[in-house]
């Protein structure tokens, strides 16, 4: 199992963070690149703007897997709301993750890399 954590910040304070589990149909994390597009709201809160402060890549087992490139983009064509501006995480850390035993867990953190703001 592979997952990713981005935290951000908004306008409301506090610190958000959303949690996926990467998994495409088919042979993602099988040699080459994978994509993965994903969509987080922050329920009953109007943000007058985000940015994305840091985020985590985990993965669980002993079948390894290079994070070469880990970026994260909130960009405004995916909002729902009219937006302005961009905010973006983009490391190539370029490390191996893996583990001793199936149910270990190695984990790779951004530290706080975050730059941009997307304004609404």
């Amino acid at each position: 199992m592979v997952q990713a954590s981005i935290d951000f910040n908004t306008d409301k304070g506090g610190s958000h963070t959303a949690t996926f589990t990467l998994d495409n149909p088919g042979d993602d994390r099988e040699g080459g690149k994978d994509y993965y597009l994903f969509a987080h709201g922050i329920a009953g809160e109007n943000v007058s703007w985000v940015e994305v402060e840091h985020a985590h890549v985990r993965l669980q087992g002993t079948d390894g897997w290079l994070l070469e490139h880990f970026k994260v983009y909130i960009k405004p064509k995916y909002q729902t709301v009219p937006a302005t501006g961009i905010s973006t995480i983009d490391e190539s850390p370029y490390l191996w993750l893996d583990n001793a035993t199936a149910d270990g867990w190695d984990y790779y953190n951004t530290g706080k890399v975050g730059y941009g703001r997307l304004n609404f």
